[in-house]
């Protein structure tokens, strides 16, 4: 008041000032108030309209989802069995395994996948995490057919580049199929990536599951093979729906999903390695986070696939934080799914 009187004639008309600032100063301090609740609430809003905040658990330093259970895909089967009109696509499908697998989950014809490994197991071996095995009992956690209503098969594509795997594909198809092809078990042979062309890719022994387009210059022999993408394989295919879609590329799964950018709009189920280990690949300069959040905008939530059959949640909880301390994430495995699927509800049952 005293140094509001120097520039006033009496007491009463400092007082009137002094009553004026203080009330500018209320009104100040009630505005910035409103503000900060204003922008805690988009803080709070800033997850897409409708998507539940998710509960979000601490991730191990050992992630373990190298070689994954999948235990979810029986209940798959069970809450939708009909492979009438269902699409599968397996992108480096090796020597074919896991590709026969989804035609016999969703098929009519059983053994058909027993039939396959029997045959790829006397060729090249049971396989890295014995999934050639899987179906007919020689693995200690092996996946077993569920009981289910299929009225006619799905259609299988199975996608892979080196020849001797092509050769061993042949004749598990022959014993499996009675014929060298079945309408129901396309074989692409290509490559797949982010462009259309040709490349160097190695001439590998069969069942070999390391070789990369990363080989290409290295002293190893190579051959030139077709390298295509998933959204090209579509169109060709006259495909507008995909149920599953499997990427095991050796540290080149980035490339194939970008190349899938039409596709991710529409696919169910999505399942592909992570491998920033692999420092001569498009996964060595990828960022998990950056991916994982551009499937977020397809409308997939993603989870690492436990080795025991659990999934930990990513979508909305994987950190920068986490890419940092993982960095580099060794050879790993991230399933996602559809928000507003069927298939969402069995996978969020898993989650642990």
């Amino acid at each position: 008041v005293a140094q509001l009187a120097s520039s006033c004639e009496n007491v009463a008309c400092a007082l009137r000032r002094f009553d004026f600032f203080r009330m500018k100063s209320i009104a100040a301090v009630l505005i910035t108030a409103q503000a900060g609740s204003f922008a805690a609430g988009l803080n709070v809003r800033s997850a897409p309209a409708g998507k539940a905040k998710p509960s979000c658990q601490p991730f191990p330093d050992r992630l373990e989802t190298y070689c994954p259970s999948d235990a979810w895909l029986d209940k798959m089967v069970q809450s939708d069995p009909d492979g009438a009109g269902k699409v599968f696509m397996d992108v480096g499908c090796n020597t074919g395994t896991d590709a026969v697998d989804w035609l016999e989950r969703w098929g009519t014809r059983p053994n058909v996948s027993a039939s396959w490994h029997r045959t790829a197991d006397a060729r090249v071996g049971e396989g890295m995490c014995s999934e050639r095995r899987r179906w007919w009992g020689g693995s200690p956690d092996a996946s077993r057919p569920v009981p289910k209503a299929s009225s006619a098969d799905p259609r299988v594509f199975c996608v892979e580049p080196m020849r001797g795997n092509l050769d061993v594909i042949r004749e598990c198809s022959a014993k499996a199929f009675g014929r060298a092809e079945d309408p129901s078990f396309t074989v692409v042979k290509a490559a797949v990536g982010d462009r259309v062309g040709t490349a160097r890719f190695p001439d590998a022994a069969p069942g070999e599951q390391k070789a990369s387009l990363a080989d290409a210059g290295s002293s190893n022999k190579t051959v030139e093979v077709n390298v295509t993408t998933v959204d090209v394989l579509m169109s060709q295919y006259g495909l507008t729906s995909l149920d599953v879609l499997t990427v095991d590329t050796e540290g080149f799964d980035p490339s194939v999903l970008l190349g899938a950018e039409r596709t991710l709009q529409v696919v169910r189920y999505l399942l592909f390695e992570v491998h920033q280990d692999l420092s001569n690949s498009p996964w060595a300069d990828t960022s998990l986070l950056g991916l994982v959040q551009k499937l977020d905008s397809k409308g997939l939530d993603c989870y690492w696939a436990g080795n025991l059959g659990n999934l930990s949640r990513l979508t909305g909880c994987w950190a920068e934080e986490d890419e940092r301390r993982h960095r580099p994430i060794p050879w790993n495995n991230v399933a996602c799914v559809r928000r507003g699927d069927g298939w969402h509800a069995v996978l969020e049952g898993f989650v642990r």
